[in-house]
């Protein structure tokens, strides 16, 4: 009689661990096969000009014998087929216009994208002095944002895509989440930027008052970040260019980049871009060109590779609600996307 009890007890036991099994083994049966059918798709390559372009430019950059180099080659391949595969697969990203503000090179062979806040007066400045002398004038009239000097060095330039034929095509990029910082304390805190009159009349703030006056206060980085989600959630194109997501203003499938490079990594970026565009180029020509870019009027460096300075910009952040921080990605997150970012400022700085 106990026996047969036993057997009555352990039964239905035997029975729900046989069906346990069965089903978890269809469900991992079926995952392993969704998982092998997306890694068997073929996904879109990249802008066939720009690969065959790279991959002459990557011979004859492997012919120094620089590690740090193929590493940069391999990288930005990467990146470019990244770039690549969201532009076939997103009609938005394919009907942005190649951008205005690609300027042709022919001394240093190359035609560069220049965007508010990833280094751009370095740029220009390094233009200056290597190759348009004639704005050299300009490059001790800080003024507003050496305006001058920007001025003079674009006048200068041309943006003829028939002429940038047999040039490297570079943007340089910023992590969005950087760079808004970098606006808030440069053109807020400082200058009370006149293009933000509007977020100064949307909290009632007198931008004429003095930044350095307690009694005269300016805008909060939340009021800031509060205005940008209010003017740009309709249309991103409306804010100012120091503040505009970057996708917006480079054309990333239809200007036909072959060199992505990256403020954060700056100071490798620019060697490999210089050997990319002039392959036989002089360890002192590159040495003399670093000396001139690095020591330029706004000393990129010191904003760059700080790895105390880049934790504290989250500090910006920590009070930012959770229903503007998601309506601040929904506005930047092609810039995070397409460049490998981090989609919320919060997330540990490695």
């Amino acid at each position: 009689m106990k026996l047969h009890l036993k057997y009555k007890c352990i039964i239905p036991s035997a029975i729900f661990l046989l069906l346990t099994y069965y089903i978890y083994s269809q469900y991992f049966a079926a995952s392993f096969k969704h998982t092998s059918h997306r890694k068997s798709q073929k996904q879109p390559v990249a802008e066939a000009t720009s690969y065959s372009k790279l991959s002459k430019l990557n011979k004859s950059i492997g012919s120094q014998g620089s590690d740090l180099m193929s590493i940069k080659s391999e990288n930005n391949a990467n990146t470019l087929k990244k770039i690549s595969w969201y532009c076939e697969s997103d009609a938005h990203l394919r009907e942005l216009p190649i951008p205005t503000r690609m300027y042709n090179i022919p001394f240093h062979n190359l035609s560069l994208t220049l965007i508010a806040k990833v280094a751009s007066t370095s740029w220009v400045a390094f233009l200056a002095q290597t190759s348009l002398s004639q704005c050299m004038v300009h490059l001790d009239k800080p003024s507003v944002g050496y305006a001058s000097l920007h001025q003079c060095v674009k006048a200068n330039l041309d943006t003829s895509s028939d002429n940038r034929r047999d040039n490297i095509r570079v943007v340089f990029v910023r992590d969005p989440w950087k760079r808004l910082v970098s606006v808030y304390k440069d053109k807020i805190v400082k200058q009370r930027f006149v293009q933000a009159a509007s977020c100064y009349t949307r909290w009632n703030i007198s931008r004429e008052s003095n930044a350095e006056s307690k009694n005269n206060p300016n805008l909060s980085f939340i009021q800031f970040l509060t205005c940008i989600s209010e003017l740009g959630r309709n249309n991103p194109n409306w804010l100012d260019p120091h503040y505009r997501p970057q996708y917006l203003m480079h054309g990333p499938c239809s200007a036909g980049y072959t060199h992505i490079g990256k403020l954060e990594d700056l100071s490798t970026d620019f060697v490999y871009i210089m050997k990319s565009a002039q392959p036989s180029i002089s360890d002192k020509k590159l040495a003399e060109y670093k000396n001139i870019f690095f020591g330029g009027p706004r000393r990129p460096w010191e904003v760059i590779n700080d790895g105390e300075k880049a934790k504290k910009y989250q500090q910006y952040y920590a009070d930012v609600s959770n229903d503007l921080m998601a309506q601040l990605q929904d506005i930047y997150k092609w810039d995070v996307m397409l460049y490998g970012y981090k989609l919320h400022p919060l997330t540990p700085v490695s």
